[in-house]
């Protein structure tokens, strides 16, 4: 008898982390389902399964980092109000072929953290951009939806971009070096 509760308890024990298991593989799909899905609403141009991907209030943001800058929206009326522009003036679907890949996901209650590569591809053209891509998503009503949005675009901070001279240092080298010269500066004008 002893033997036979023991093994009762042991499978017991392995069917709720299954259970568990499971339930943290379906949130994660979802998730994966609402990034995928915002970003084909967009390229077809279909405004309302794009907004439907976000949370609908003033605290969302979504930011893109690039070599041009940083570009901020801040709130679901800015937000809403310039992607409905944007989709309302130019309504041909955008052609381009998109992957999202290399997932990390942490889930925790209601909310999520998402990072993934995201590749994109425009019409028959050969090249394709690579953006590091960082969602925060929150639990409503059951379904996962987009709160904030960050896009950084690696590929634009190429040492060809930053420097005409033909030397091929990293970006990474380049920033340093101008941080430097920068402190420099500014504790020589202290001293």
């Amino acid at each position: 008898m002893k033997h036979y509760l023991t093994t009762l308890a042991i499978c017991s024990i392995c069917v709720f982390i299954s259970f568990i298991a499971h339930g943290q593989n379906a949130d994660e799909e979802a998730i994966k389902k609402t990034a995928w899905t915002e970003t084909d609403a967009y390229y077809r141009r279909d405004f309302a399964t794009w907004n439907a991907t976000w949370v609908n209030d003033e605290k969302i943001t979504r930011t893109f980092v690039s070599k041009n800058g940083v570009f901020t929206l801040t709130g679901a009326r800015e937000n809403d109000s310039i992607m409905r522009s944007d989709m309302s003036i130019n309504r041909a679907p955008i052609p381009a072929k998109f992957k999202n890949e290399n997932f990390l996901i942490r889930t925790h209650g209601d909310m999520a953290w998402l990072e993934y590569d995201q590749t994109v591809t425009m019409g028959d053209n050969p090249t394709s951009s690579q953006t590091r891509e960082y969602r925060v998503l929150i639990k409503e009503n059951g379904k996962w939806k987009l709160a904030n949005q960050l896009t950084i675009d690696p590929g634009s901070f190429t040492a060809s971009n930053a420097q005409s001279d033909g030397n091929k240092e990293t970006t990474e080298t380049q920033v340093t070096q101008k941080v430097t010269k920068s402190t420099e500066r500014k504790t020589r004008k202290e001293d």
